[in-house]
């Protein structure tokens, strides 16, 4: 029987797939294959980048640097090679400087700390570890409150932290006193802002200024007793005839002795102790200083006169102060002045009250000028004698104690002016003048 046309077709199709069938396999065998080995090829750079760059590998990135293809991902190769080379610079350089610093730190004698935002140490130097007593263990991590038993300084550092301002503070424990300064540190030069404290024991210092007042209150003392007993012996060996010379320059000396030693504990007095400010009228001043310099105008025949208008007659300062003050201007006034007169003055502008004294003595030669407020320097007066060579200097430091200024101008042969300015904001507004307190007070003792 012949076979039929479907038959025959299927026959064929069947045959055809018999044998297609395992070449397609193998086909699809070959692609998968060739896929893999095209994404390990495309994948190996990126996976060699990043174990190079988690290694932080130079030399990796150097290698995959150099046999880098133009394609993107070699781009990408030079590019963090680059990178991890500055990266390398900069871990270097950042090593270095924290080594200097640390040695900066190491050779401060003060006891230094890097705290962060909340108050924990970040670094510390080798000082700041013996401070704390902390020698043997890093102190890195714990709080300040933790190290240090300072309220105020605890205190100051808050403020810095809070006010972003400096802070400086003197603080007590157990009878030692430690200076306390806290700085904050730029947020720029750190991810977030620091704060810097330094301390230092300065309890030494601290005492230095009382011993020093009461060696020069002693010494002082010592020597005025028996100076003052000898000038009473000269008394008596003064009646006897033909010693009247030597016994004159024994006394001067004397005198200039008694004189220093007391100028000496006045300057200790002023240089430790605040001035007490109340309400000071000039013109009681100028009462006091007629009184005072009474005799020796009649004696130099050199005037002693006073100009205080209504502006100048109040201000606030210290009055035992401001009429010392006055006592030595005036007094070096007469130690140059032979002839003429001196004037004290007393004005004022929108925020001083001026003071002046002025003579019409030999005046001051300009060499001389920029040294007159120093302690112990002294010039002969035409008349040869010498005084102690605190006056001027105990002038200058009642001045500086008012906040206030110093001036001077002087002309040869023809006198000097000292010119004080003083603030008029030492105290409340003062009263104004009333009916019963002259405008201007002009006077003349001769």
């Amino acid at each position: 029987m012949a076979s039929s046309p479907v038959g025959l077709t299927w026959q064929s199709a069947s045959g055809t797939f018999s044998w297609a069938l395992p070449l397609l396999l193998v086909v699809s065998a070959l692609w998968l294959v060739l896929a893999v080995i095209l994404v390990r090829l495309a994948t190996r750079p990126i996976s060699d980048l990043a174990d190079a760059l988690e290694r932080h590998s130079v030399q990796s990135l150097a290698g995959l640097a150099m046999r880098a293809d133009v394609t993107e991902l070699g781009r990408a190769q030079r590019a963090s090679y680059a990178l991890l080379q500055e990266s390398e610079v900069l871990i270097e350089r950042e090593h270095l400087q924290s080594s200097a610093l640390s040695a900066v730190l190491d050779a401060v004698p003060q006891a230094i700390a890097i705290l962060d935002s909340t108050g924990a140490v970040l670094s510390a130097n080798t000082q700041f570890d013996q401070f704390v007593g902390a020698d043997a263990l890093p102190v890195a991590g714990h709080h300040i409150a933790e190290l240090i038993a300072l309220p105020d300084c605890l205190a100051a550092i808050d403020r810095c932290v809070s006010e972003h301002q400096p802070q400086t503070v003197v603080a007590e424990d157990h009878g030692r006193y430690y200076s306390c300064s806290v700085h904050e540190l730029d947020g720029k030069a750190f991810r977030q802002r620091r704060a810097l404290v330094v301390l230092e024991d300065i309890t030494d210092a601290m005492a230095l200024p009382r011993i020093k007042a009461d060696f020069v209150t002693n010494a002082s003392h010592e020597l005025k007793t028996p100076l003052t007993a000898i000038r009473g012996y000269l008394e008596l060996l003064r009646e006897e005839p033909g010693n009247a010379h030597y016994l004159d320059i024994v006394e001067r000396n004397v005198d200039r002795l008694i004189a220093l030693s007391s100028d000496i504990s006045l300057l200790s007095r002023l240089e430790n102790k605040a001035p007490e400010i109340e309400l000071v009228d000039v013109s009681e001043l100028q009462h006091d200083l007629t009184e005072l310099f009474d005799k020796q105008g009649r004696e130099t025949g050199v005037a002693l006169r006073f100009s205080v208008n209504s502006e100048g007659r109040f201000l606030y300062g210290d009055r035992l102060m401001l009429l010392q003050m006055f006592i030595n201007m005036i007094e070096n006034a007469y130690h140059f002045t032979q002839a003429g007169a001196i004037t004290v003055s007393a004005t004022a502008d929108v925020s001083h009250i001026i003071l002046s004294v002025s003579d019409t003595g030999q005046g001051i030669p300009a060499k001389d000028l920029p040294r007159i407020f120093e302690r112990f320097y002294s010039r002969a007066s035409d008349h040869g004698r010498p005084g102690t060579g605190l006056g001027l200097a105990i002038v200058k430091r009642i001045v500086f104690a008012h906040n206030g200024t110093i001036d001077v101008e002087s002309t040869i042969n023809k006198g000097t002016t000292f010119v004080i300015h003083i603030p008029k904001n030492l105290g409340p507004r003062r009263p104004a003048a009333t009916s019963g307190q002259p405008s201007d007070t002009k006077r003349e003792d001769l």
